[in-house]
């Protein structure tokens, strides 16, 4: 009785339950990914571990896609992503990624297009400066885009150019805006990921975009 109860408040909306990091049943599993799917047809990839995707396939009979069509097909696809390690290293909740010195930093906004003047924003979202040494960003491919050696204080954004300020040959850093004056591109403009990786390897934050766009933030 209490499935058919779940399974008719989730054909509803009416399961508006937020995601825990322990979620205690099958029913919760299944509440939390319908959520997730509800409002626009698709599961956040890797937002939820592959054992909650199959509880909540589990618990959802087949005769459900006639309230939910695609429902069970999203949650398959999921499946099939952590089988084939789409979602390995891409958790937001890594012990190494709660302990870095940057871990309040987020990748605010991308602007890919423009060649040289493509730029990427970090904000600080804690009310304490951090150090920016050693930090980079990196795009899918492992190109570095150096932050330099400077602070970002608490609340504050920095945005960097690819290219160099105008009548400089080397990186610059003028108040809010740093010039790492690369001599190439670094973000694809159909579609690329933005990692904000800090000096010892960890991703603490990343940003897909365009085609991309369906990877998994934080």
């Amino acid at each position: 009785m209490i499935r058919i109860v779940m399974l008719v408040a989730m054909a509803a909306g009416t399961l508006l339950l937020p995601v825990s990091d322990a979620l205690a049943t099958p029913a919760d599993d299944a509440r939390a990914v319908y959520n997730d799917w509800r409002p626009d047809g698709q599961i956040t990839p890797c937002r939820f571990t592959r054992a909650q995707l199959v509880n909540a396939r589990n618990i959802t009979p087949v005769d459900y896609d006639s309230y939910a069509p695609g429902f069970r097909d999203q949650m398959n696809r999921e499946i099939a992503r952590y089988d084939s390690g789409g979602c390995k290293g891409v958790s937001p909740d890594t012990p190494a990624r709660k302990r870095s010195a940057i871990r309040k930093l987020r990748i605010s906004k991308v602007r890919p297009k423009g060649g040289l003047r493509e730029s990427v924003t970090i904000r600080n979202s804690s009310s304490g400066g951090v150090s920016l040494k050693g930090v980079t960003l990196r795009d899918r491919s492992g190109h570095r885009v150096k932050l330099g050696s400077g602070r970002l204080g608490g609340r504050r954004s920095l945005r960097v150019f690819t290219g160099c300020a105008k009548g400089r040959r080397k990186a610059y850093r003028s108040g809010s805006t740093l010039y790492a004056c690369l001599r190439r591109q670094v973000w694809d403009d159909k579609g690329d990921v933005v990692k904000l990786v800090d000096r010892r390897g960890v991703t603490v934050a990343q940003r897909g975009y365009g085609s991309r766009r369906g990877v998994v933030r934080f």
